[in-house]
């Protein structure tokens, strides 16, 4: 999703990458942004100078950074519905000038909680972990993505030449709400499954450990349902951060 800087504060230090190009990044760079103060739901520019470092031309990418690092981001979490469509129309919102924040992220909980549904039949016991999941990626960018929404739309403002005026509309489905769970902590991690793996669920730093080496921080050991102690959970001998990797969409800026 849009923004770099929204998510990956953690993961540069975790990583050890001195920092990240400007450019597209995906939906839970908004968790690691880090305790950033809400911003406004929507904006006014009076002036607007040619911002440094970004390119007017866009190209959607679906929740996570170019390359590897998508990983991280993943626009499929292994076994569950893919996210990609719906992190790509989050982001064109949030670049749209005039849009409001609110109604770009209740869209996105409407396009994410319908991916899951026309996936799985209401049978299906996935149907729930994928809503559940969803909850997660939306809980994420309402809470932490606030400068990330300002500088798009400072962007998106520039490159359109226009200034922002009422939101846009954003069509949502009456109902459709985020599946609420204890988070004592707030890492997004939930309490019940902190507890059942024999994660601390009044540790936030957890949320970002890599116990297992396998790759994969324990957020994501969370949406890829892997052991976050076990650097191969399945045993086929192929380590869960590759599996991962491997289950992500090929985009199309990265396609040769």
């Amino acid at each position: 999703m849009a923004g770099d800087s929204r998510y990956w504060s953690a993961f540069v230090i975790i990583l050890g990458f001195a920092g990240l190009a400007a450019g597209c990044g995906g939906v839970l760079d908004a968790i690691f942004e880090g305790s950033s103060p809400p911003g406004s739901d929507s904006i006014s520019i009076a002036s607007m100078e040619e911002p440094n470092g970004f390119s007017c031309t866009y190209v959607a990418n679906g929740c996570g950074p170019q390359g590897m690092l998508g990983v991280l981001v993943p626009d499929c979490p292994m076994g569950l519905a893919c996210f990609t469509s719906a992190c790509n129309d989050h982001d064109v919102c949030y670049r749209t000038c005039g849009s409001v924040k609110s109604d770009c992220d209740a869209l996105f909980l409407q396009e994410l909680t319908a991916g899951c549904h026309n996936r799985y039949a209401e049978s299906d016991p996935k149907l729930a972990r994928c809503v559940e999941l969803a909850s997660v990626y939306v809980r994420a960018v309402e809470l932490f993505a606030h400068s990330a929404f300002e500088t798009d739309q400072y962007r998106g403002c520039f490159c359109s030449a226009s200034e922002p005026e009422a939101g846009l509309p954003v069509r949502v489905s009456e109902g459709v709400s985020i599946v609420d769970y204890a988070d004592a902590d707030g890492d997004l991690l939930p309490d019940e499954w902190e507890i059942a793996v024999g994660l601390d669920p009044t540790d936030p730093s957890d949320r970002d450990e890599d116990f297992d080496s396998d790759g994969l921080i324990n957020l994501e050991e969370f949406i890829h349902e892997t052991d976050p102690f076990s650097g191969d959970s399945d045993g086929d001998g192929i380590p869960d951060g590759l599996e991962a990797l491997r289950a992500q969409p090929i985009r199309v800026s990265e396609q040769k």
